[in-house]
C-alpha cells in the first residue's frame, strides 16, 4: 500500500513539473507573438504616413 501512495506521489509531482514546463512555454510562445502584432501595427501605421506624403 504504501509503495502505490509512493508511486502516486511521484506521478503527482512529474505532473506538476510537466505543467509548468508547459506554462513557461506558452508564455514564451505569446512572448515570440506579440512583437508580430506590433509590428503589423506598426507597419499598417506607416503605410498610412507613406500614403499623406505621396
Amino acid at each position: 500500500m504504501q509503495n502505490l501512495l509512493d508511486q502516486q506521489q511521484r506521478l503527482a509531482l512529474q505532473d506538476k513539473k510537466l505543467l509548468e514546463e508547459y506554462k513557461l512555454e506558452i508564455n514564451e510562445l505569446k512572448a515570440l507573438k506579440m512583437p508580430q502584432e506590433d509590428m503589423k501595427d506598426g507597419s499598417s501605421i506607416r503605410g498610412e504616413a507613406q500614403e499623406e506624403i505621396e
